[in-house]
């Protein structure tokens, strides 16, 4: 049987996976329930972003169906970190699905990532959604 292989890639700074906010100095009456897509200080994975990549590789599972179809592609998965860092509220953003449980293995690996640093907002912490894309790929 052929080997599958993983690859995920974190677009930090793409303006698909985040929309930007513009806060005066002045502006102290963030609404404390909102949930910013952009926060003065972003929420972290423990470790950084390179820490992140390697958990997801060394914790998915590549559904062996799709390996046995050969169904590749991205799947794109919102999550918001919490005031406490935990994720939660996962959610697909593709609406064309790539099927074969390639859907459930990117949310189920996400749902065992340990508690991230929380976003911050005028030095309090806020929840921040998230997207991180992972590309499965079936290597020959």
């Amino acid at each position: 049987m052929k080997k599958a292989v993983l690859k995920f890639y974190f677009l930090f700074f793409s303006v698909f996976l985040f929309e930007f906010k513009v806060y005066s100095q002045n502006d102290t009456n963030t609404n404390k329930n909102e949930t910013l897509k952009y926060a003065e200080q972003m929420p972290e994975f423990p470790g950084g972003v390179n820490a992140l990549i390697d958990f997801i590789n060394k914790n998915i599972i590549y559904p062996k169906q799709a390996v046995r179809k050969k169904i590749e592609g991205t799947v794109y998965v919102k999550f918001i970190i919490n005031k406490e860092g935990y994720a939660v509220n996962f959610e697909i953003m593709d609406k064309n699905k790539l099927g074969y449980g390639l859907e459930e293995a990117a949310i189920e690996v996400l749902k065992k990532m340990p508690k991230w640093e929380p976003g911050y907002q005028n030095k309090i912490p806020v929840e921040v959604s998230m997207v991180i894309p992972i590309t499965f790929k079936v290597k020959n």
